[in-house]
């Protein structure tokens, strides 16, 4: 059987908690959360409950997140802070995220789920150039491969030590920056699991 990919469509509701907004989906829930100025976080689960945030790669306390706004648009929503403006479309359910005043530097993000794991998937344009990752062999620029990461400290698992039962230059940073003609960006994966 194969493994298919569902994505989170048929939106269903849209809550605004205050400080974060819930968009609730027939296959999945979205929290959109403002966390500073032009930094949005974004979490998803295919149930109909996010767990309590707790992020291990952020120091505590954490800054006031910044007020935000949202406006309704034809198609969906836009959720409005300092430095970033982030699109959620409802039918299909997409998010698009631009610099205020300006053109979408990355559109049509879709959510979903493959075999009980959540999914995000973007395009890119011909012009984006991919960085980040860790340490990966190969080209500098990433675009047009699939990376597997496990964010984990390898010594936890293998105390031996690095090279021994794991790869030699492997080190995981789950950040990315995409530069594109629209100006650059970064997506961090605040992720334990295999992403």
């Amino acid at each position: 059987m194969p493994n298919l990919e569902y994505a989170f469509d048929d939106f269903q509701t849209l809550s605004d908690a205050g400080d974060r907004v819930l968009i609730q989906a027939r296959r999945g829930l979205v929290e959109l959360a403002p966390a500073a100025s032009g930094v949005l976080r974004v979490r998803a689960t295919g149930r109909k409950r996010l767990p309590l945030y707790r992020s291990l790669s952020l120091v505590e306390p954490q800054p006031t997140p910044p007020a935000y706004t949202l406006e309704a648009a034809a198609e969906g929503v836009w959720l409005r802070q300092a430095g970033l403006d982030a699109f959620l479309q409802f039918e299909p359910l997409r998010l698009s995220f631009a610099r205020p005043g300006a053109e979408p530097f990355m559109s049509g993000v879709t959510l979903g789920q493959r075999a009980g794991f959540v999914t995000a998937r973007a395009g890119s344009e011909p012009g984006d150039h991919i960085y980040g990752l860790g340490e990966k062999t190969g080209r500098l620029d990433k675009r047009g491969r699939r990376y597997r990461m496990r964010n984990t400290d390898v010594l936890l698992e293998y105390p031996e030590g690095i090279g021994i039962a794991t790869d030699p230059l492997y080190a995981d940073f789950p950040f990315f920056s995409v530069h594109s003609p629209f100006g650059s960006y970064g997506i961090f994966l605040d992720n334990p699991e295999f992403t």
